[in-house]
Formats: structure tokens, sequence, C-alpha cells
């Protein structure tokens, strides 16, 4: 079984897998790439995710797609529970909101205005 423990920092530009469980820790950080609608940075774990109070996501925005898009970035087998996370983007367009949930982390872009 593989396991991802999010401990530090690094830029998904693509999915990536494990076989078993994804957790991040408070303090650090998901930096993935969105280019479109179904070209993201994402995490998709064969087991449970777990994501602390306190993680950061951060985005590099680089693509054009609807306001309102949603990315799944963190799909975890059973669900993910997702604490109370901050987002930050490097958008003047965009920006982003993810739900505390015991499912994924799910999130929606909205368009500034």
């Amino acid at each position: 079984m593989t396991l991802l423990n999010g401990t530090g920092s690094t830029l998904l530009p693509l999915p990536i897998g494990t076989t078993g469980v994804y957790t991040q820790g408070a303090g650090t950080s998901l930096n993935l790439r969105i280019s479109s609608a179904t070209v993201f940075g994402n995490v998709q774990a064969a087991g449970p995710s777990f994501i602390a109070d306190g993680s950061l996501v951060n985005v590099d925005v680089a693509g054009v797609f609807a306001s309102g898009t949603s990315f799944n970035v963190v799909n975890g087998v059973g669900g993910t529970g997702v604490g109370a996370v901050t987002i930050t983007d490097n958008s003047l367009f965009y920006s982003f909101t993810a739900p505390s949930t015991t499912e994924d982390l799910i999130l929606t872009a909205v368009l500034n205005s």
C-alpha cells in the first residue's frame, strides 16, 4: 500500500494516484495547476483522504474556464475529511471556494467582478 503524506509542498500539474491513504497536515500546501475544466492537478486515492484544518491549497491558473466550474482535487474512496482550508491563486480573473466537508475536496471557480 502506498501512503501519500502531505508534509511539504509539490506542484501537481496533472493527476497523481495512490493505492492507499492521502493525508495533508495543518500548515502544509497542496499546489496544483488548473489548465482547463478537464486538465488539472489532483489526487486520486484508493483509500480515504484527510485534509486538516489550516491546510493550504495554492492554485496556479494556467487556462480559461467558465465561472462555476468545479474541480475535484482530492478524491478519496469512502470520502475525504476536509477541514477549513485556505485557498490562494495567481489569477486576477478567478477566485476559488471549497466547503469543509466529509466528501471530496472540490474547488469551485468564481469569476471575479
